[in-house]
């Protein structure tokens, strides 16, 4: 779960509405993920934990990342376990976010390229990465320019959450999944 909360926090998305995005509003997605996620370094860096952990749960969305994440467990759950599964996994999150937060914020780019990928008509991927180096972030930002997701070294966090999830799912239904995260969140 670390290793995945790390990844998490390296990578973020951003979106802006449409396919058809002109240059304007491209260059704006370009500089709010770059002000987004330099702005948490520099918190970080400067000890103000609580207000790195604020700042980023006001611009995350994690409705959507749930969903992500939960993608395929959530048919075959019903809606009174699928709401129970939400509120641990926002609080499993959170927790494991607070605890690992030094790790997720630390790199500092000397000379960032930003480029961006449309994906869909919904979401824009904004990628930070120092040339000749192997670490890169890459944010996900929805239509209302709420990240939703963050990919580190080409690891996306919800997908790293999904395959444990699955696991979890698969050996003991809903109740294992819930055991599990239950387990994982008084461990930290």
């Amino acid at each position: 779960m670390v290793k995945a909360f790390y990844v998490f926090l390296v990578i973020a998305t951003l979106s802006v509405g449409g396919v058809q995005a002109n240059t304007e509003s491209k260059d704006s997605v370009l500089q709010q993920a770059r002000q987004f996620y330099f702005n948490l370094v520099e918190k970080q860096q400067a000890g103000q934990n609580e207000i790195v952990m604020q700042s980023f749960e006001k611009q995350f969305q994690f409705k959507d990342f749930a969903k992500r994440s939960l993608v395929d467990v959530s048919d075959q759950l019903s809606d009174i376990e699928h709401r129970e599964l939400l509120t641990v996994f926002k609080k499993l999150f959170y927790k494991n976010l607070r605890k690992n937060q030094q790790k997720l914020f630390k790199h500092r780019f000397k000379s960032p390229v930003l480029k961006q990928n449309q994906i869909d008509s919904k979401t824009i991927v904004v990628h930070i990465f120092e040339p000749q180096q192997s670490h890169e972030v890459a944010l996900y930002f929805n239509t209302q320019n709420e990240v939703v997701d963050i990919e580190i070294s080409k690891a996306l966090l919800s997908r790293q959450y999904r395959g444990t999830f699955n696991r979890s799912f698969r050996k003991g239904g809903f109740e294992g999944l819930k055991s599990a995260m239950l387990q994982k969140l008084n461990a930290l």
